[in-house]
């Protein structure tokens, strides 16, 4: 937890902000045989590769506010894969990389590019280990993609999945047949069925596109999905390719028709702050667990201009946006929050005053060494808490 937390810190400090990015994933490349992967072990399965922070922020391929941003609380479910799949043949190495440049929803997507190893030979790009087992029902799978202009290729994402006798088996899915496909092989081609699942449908803009499958597990036997990979495929490509991927998902058939729709928010309330110039904004939504977050925006003079983003239902601004403001919940997928207390948030407890304090409390731990840190040992000695306290040294 230390590494993560402090790790883009160090980075930042000796290395500089110029190449940031590409010094911060270097960081990490030499930790990776420490740092196994964490499998995905259930369904709803959704992302748009968003890594909380970026140079402009998107939605569904619109460009909604220029400039950088940066919230965490907005990050997405990332590769469980890296670049280390790949053998290092430094010019010719595939490539999996977040894109800032030009993000479907949120601040990036993810980019693939590679060379073609041989003509009749895909171009695998891993991005997920997982262990989930199927429900006995539908299951819609939607990817949505970016080709760049000089890609001459097909895309297709396979997961290998295991069937309950131990047989390991293959799907595809693409758009066209494979007229001749192995003997362990399922292909799936795009379903018309979301156009009876409104939330399902993905409307695409600015050159992203999405393909939509159904994958019928109505069988009694259960399949366990092993590894989620995307994979390129040409006969006749030349040079780099490149593909991004702006949004993955892997949802059964029945939490797509229970989603809350996107424009569906009430109870708004205002509430004015003893804070001159601020006040507080709440809403509800009737079906909260299908939102990944909400968009405010200002609609003064006709003009809708993105204020910022909440995670929860509640965004304090300023008293001049008043009167002129616009709640959109981003609808992702369902999910399910479970906590073992009586309240969400962990060790960390925040508590807000009548008069806007807010009081910190639940950390159980602090790092000293500077001008800062040692007022906090010097607030540690006059309220007795030495005896509490333990030195740990990492």
């Amino acid at each position: 937890m230390s590494a993560a937390i402090f790790a883009p810190g160090w980075v930042w400090e000796t290395q500089g902000k110029e190449n940031f990015i590409e010094n911060e994933n270097r960081f990490w490349r030499l930790l990776e045989s420490y740092l196994p992967s964490t499998e995905i072990i259930s369904l709803p399965l959704s992302t748009t590769f968003c890594q909380g922070f970026g140079k402009k922020y998107n939605l569904l391929g619109d460009v909604v506010h220029e400039g950088s941003w940066y919230n965490l609380s907005l990050q997405e479910r990332q590769p469980t894969c890296t670049n280390a799949q790949f053998p290092v043949v430094p010019e010719d190495q595939p490539s999996i990389m977040p894109c800032t440049e030009d993000p479907f929803s949120g601040g990036a997507c993810l980019e693939l590019s590679g060379n073609f190893p041989r003509v009749d030979q895909p171009l695998l790009f891993r991005l997920f280990d997982t262990s989930i087992t199927l429900p006995h029902e539908d299951v819609i799978v939607s990817y949505t993609c970016k080709m760049a202009d000089t890609t001459n290729c097909d895309l297709f994402l396979k997961l290998e999945v295991q069937a309950e006798d131990g047989s390991n088996q293959v799907w595809i899915l693409r758009e066209k047949e494979i007229s001749k496909p192995q003997p362990n092989m399922t292909v799936y081609t795009p379903t018309e069925m979301v156009k009876d699942l409104p939330n399902a449908t993905v409307s695409t803009t600015n050159g992203w596109a999405t393909w939509n499958y159904c994958i019928n597990c109505t069988a009694e036997e259960d399949v366990l999905v092993k590894s989620i990979s995307f994979g390129l495929e040409s006969t006749n490509a030349k040079g780099r390719q490149s593909v991004k991927i702006g949004q993955l998902q892997m949802i059964p058939k029945k939490d797509l028709e229970s989603l809350a729709t996107r424009d569906y928010v009430e109870e708004v309330k205002i509430e004015e702050l003893s804070e001159e110039g601020r006040f507080r904004l709440t809403w509800q939504c009737p079906s909260e667990a299908a939102v990944s977050y909400y968009n405010v925006y200002s609609t003064a003079n006709g003009s809708k201009t993105l204020l910022g983003r909440s995670k929860t239902h509640c965004f304090y601004t300023e008293t001049k946006y008043k009167g002129s403001l616009s709640i959109q919940p981003v609808v992702q997928c369902s999910i399910v929050v479970i906590e073992g207390s009586n309240r969400l948030g962990g060790w960390i407890q925040s508590e807000r005053l009548q008069d806007g304090t807010v009081l910190e409390g639940g950390p159980r731990s602090f790092r000293f060494g500077g001008k800062v840190e040692a007022k906090t040992l010097e607030l540690v000695s006059n309220t007795q808490l030495p005896a509490h306290t333990k030195s740990n040294s990492i």
